[in-house]
């Protein structure tokens, strides 16, 4: 959104290690000179839980060459710096002339690597022939358009070629499928129990607006985050009915036991996740946070996290955003309108 704490990128998993022979899913070239690159094979398959059905031999697949890109200059104390630290510093230094050669030379040799295309069958197996040594990246990030929903296709997966070696052999690869949630398609299908042990569901909030905020870690900014969106939902309910829904993500609960109490008698809803695989959060296609999202009373989609950061960045508040949603009176028609 209009800032992240982390970014959940899927997994970047190590599929193969870089050797010249004997290692499980690597063969070695027989005896004589290896003249040509290695044999690529796998299989891509879908999460067993996913409900979209998508064509595999239509997704963008690529592998794309590694190049080893030089390090901004951190400042000494770079670990010692809150999230909002690192990023000042950050865009002051890619906004200095020093940061712009840099840039400029990340982006040459971003342009310089070497990119395979790589066509799955339907049954997800590809082969790719004749693949240079070196360190590589299976890389996917595309978004479908399936019964009038969008989901979201990723991968970020390394292998690295050895010299000497003729055929990888890299099994079952799993692909990362999110809702993409989009203005005006419908919310997901809310099931999730609360802290307070009760059901949250679809009826819950049936005939309101609902405010959904994700937040995690729990770093001090991000509590500051949470208390604008609890500050706003105050603000907002007295003019359109409305719930809140805090999504809390940590593997470790109790370290949001105190905001929790803290806020106990705000009327929001809260539920704790471990992280960002749960399926309230790929629900809602989230990868990072904190994340906002704005349901309308019709249970359809009234603002994204994307258009939430948009309006922040531009100087405009929580507030202003969902009230700019209520006003509307055509394409994504929100508030008592559905009612």
């Amino acid at each position: 959104m209009h800032r992240k704490c982390f970014d959940h990128f899927i997994v970047r998993a190590i599929l193969a290690i870089a050797v010249s022979g004997g290692v499980l899913g690597l063969r070695p070239t027989p005896a004589q000179e290896k003249t040509s690159g290695a044999t690529v094979r796998g299989r891509f398959v879908l999460p067993a839980d996913c409900v979209a059905s998508i064509a595999l031999p239509t997704l963008q697949i690529e592998l794309v060459e590694l190049v080893e890109a030089p390090e901004p200059p951190w400042p000494e104390n770079y670990q010692q710096l809150t999230a909002e630290q690192r990023q000042r510093w950050w865009n002051e230094y890619v906004a200095s002339d020093a940061g712009q050669k840099y840039l400029a030379t990340r982006k040459q040799l971003a342009e310089q690597a070497r990119t395979l295309r790589i066509r799955p069958e339907p049954s997800g197996d590809f082969v790719l022939f004749d693949v240079p040594a070196g360190a590589w990246e299976l890389f996917a990030d595309e978004t479908c358009r399936l019964e009038a929903l969008t989901y979201r296709v990723r991968l970020s997966a390394e292998i690295t070629i050895g010299p000497q070696v003729e055929e990888i052999q890299l099994g079952e690869i799993g692909l990362d499928v999110r809702r993409a949630l989009q203005a005006d398609e419908a919310a997901p299908d809310l099931q999730a129990k609360t802290i307070a042990e009760e059901v949250f569901s679809g009826e819950t909030y049936r005939g309101r607006s609902l405010l959904v905020s994700f937040c995690g870690p729990p770093f001090e900014h991000e509590f500051a985050f949470q208390r604008r969106v609890l500050a706003a939902y105050e603000s907002l309910k007295v003019i359109q009915p409305m719930d809140l829904l805090i999504v809390l993500v940590t593997p470790e609960k109790e370290s949001f036991q105190g905001f929790v109490w803290e806020h106990a008698g705000a009327g929001a809803h809260f539920v704790w996740v471990a992280n960002l695989d749960e399926p309230i959060c790929r629900d809602f296609g989230v990868t990072a946070l904190p994340s906002l999202w704005l349901i309308n009373s019709r249970q359809r989609v009234a603002v994204t996290d994307e258009q939430f950061g948009d309006a922040l960045r531009s100087g405009r508040s929580i507030e202003d955003a969902v009230k700019n949603a209520w006003q509307m009176r055509d394409g994504v028609d929100l508030g008592r309108q559905g009612q």
